[in-house]
């Protein structure tokens, strides 16, 4: 006999985090709650690089919260901005 799996619980409100995102907003619930619970939250510091042009492409990256800068080094060495993302924003590629 085998024991049945146990879920963790879901913070109240979780599913409808992932269903505010467009990319995820006609998935079935079961799906958003397997996603959430595979999820790991974190927080980075203002400032703090997340990725560099080049890196694989391994992580999704959900903004619930604050903004993120996307910008590139010109050949100069200058900071270009290229967007700045907030909660909600559809993914794009740069």
């Amino acid at each position: 006999m085998t024991s049945p799996s146990v879920a963790p619980a879901l913070a109240p409100g979780e599913l409808a985090v992932w269903r505010s995102f467009p990319i995820f907003a006609e998935a079935d619930p079961q799906t958003l709650a397997e996603l959430a619970i595979r999820a790991m939250r974190r927080r980075f510091p203002a400032g703090q690089m997340l990725f560099c042009k080049g890196d694989p492409g391994s992580t999704l990256l959900a903004l619930t919260d604050g903004r993120i800068k996307l910008s590139i080094l010109s050949s100069g060495g200058r900071e270009l901005l290229i967007r700045v993302a907030e909660p909600g924003d559809e993914p794009r590629r740069a």
